[in-house]
């Protein structure tokens, strides 16, 4: 995101306040002080519409984890029930909402795609494990947050993690036949690949 820093100098010529704005994307404490000095400072000054036209854009990874964690939990409530009803709608929102995370969300969206593939239960559990893990894996390297009232649990049978609201177990690996199989964790667990 870029920053606008005006500076107020005095024009000893025409006596009046001239407020330079500097454009500091990218630079850091570290840099500043470079970027002001020489030839890097001709380039930071500037009329700031002229900046905002040619700012960046955001930056890959903007997108809320919210848009892709709400869907999910409508995913996690429908296997909960034994349900296919509405997942492959949910999945394909998810898989939308992923490509705005740019590189990172490709594991998001290709989770999301095996479920929008799935024709039974089975498969779309499976998936849907694989789903959890790409969206807690990319939340904790981005320190998002899952959301509030949203919770990990494990379930010690698959050995999975997955997000869910509230505290009171809803397995989707097992449905009705296991549905309060688990536990919920304090934290979102470390994945390996």
């Amino acid at each position: 995101m870029a920053v606008n820093v005006r500076l107020a100098t005095l024009s000893r010529r025409r006596g009046a306040l001239l407020v330079p704005t500097l454009l500091l994307a990218g630079l850091t404490a570290a840099t500043l002080p470079l970027a002001l000095t020489g030839e890097g400072a001709a380039a930071l000054v500037g009329d700031p519409e002229t900046h905002a036209a040619a700012a960046p854009p955001p930056a890959a990874g903007t997108a809320t984890v919210k848009a892709i964690v709400d869907p999910y939990l409508r995913i996690q409530e429908a296997l909960s029930a034994d349900s296919l009803d509405g997942i492959k709608d949910a999945a394909r929102r998810i898989a939308s909402e992923a490509t705005t995370l740019g590189s990172s969300g490709g594991t998001i969206g290709s989770a999301a795609g095996e479920i929008q593939q799935a024709d039974d239960l089975k498969a779309a559990r499976a998936a849907f494990g694989t789903l959890g893990d790409a969206i807690m894996t990319y939340t904790r390297a981005s320190n998002a947050s899952v959301g509030d009232g949203v919770n990990v649990a494990y379930c010690p049978m698959v050995r999975k993690h997955w997000l869910q609201k509230g505290t009171r177990i809803q397995n989707p690996f097992y449905g009705k036949g296991m549905l309060e199989c688990g536990r919920i964790s304090a934290s979102l667990p470390a994945l390996t690949k």
